[in-house]
């Protein structure tokens, strides 16, 4: 969500949602976070399965997901670990997570991770995935203007 006062430049044909999860709403108007995020794109979605990125991650590869959507099978979230570091920013997320994410919503929690601990996570690595072994796979986040 920009910051405030802040518009969003022109997204032609894309669907922009703001996080607005109608249920928590009336009872936490001010709840911000990432899992809040996850919630707003599930609930929004039809799919059975949603792929979840940060908007500050520059070095996704489509082949390294598609490796990875191939994979969506006996979990309700499969997300990638590099150098040992687990990044539940690029992951897929399955619809029926939904409640167990409003349920830590109702509750305050924001982090993406709560979810992954109550989930049937499935964690890949580099090595996992065709489209990223032996190939130096970052998936960095950028998150000062130096970087």
């Amino acid at each position: 969500m920009p910051s405030r006062g802040v518009p969003l430049p022109a997204l032609n044909e894309i669907r922009v949602l703001v996080d607005n999860a109608p249920v928590l709403r009336e009872n936490q108007p001010d709840l911000r976070g990432p899992l809040l995020g996850l919630a707003t794109g599930l609930a929004a979605s039809d799919a059975e399965w949603c792929f979840l990125a940060a908007c500050d991650m520059p070095f996704l590869k489509g082949s390294v997901i598609l490796d990875m959507a191939l994979e969506l099978k006996e979990c309700d979230a499969l997300v990638m670990s590099v150098g040992g570091h687990v990044q539940p920013f690029h992951a897929f997320y399955a619809r029926h997570c939904l409640p167990k994410a409003e349920a830590l919503l109702e509750q305050g929690i924001t982090s993406l991770r709560a979810l992954l601990d109550m989930s049937n996570a499935r964690v890949m690595t580099g090595e996992d995935v065709p489209a990223a072994r032996n190939a130096d796979f970052p998936l960095w986040d950028i998150d000062t203007p130096e970087e």
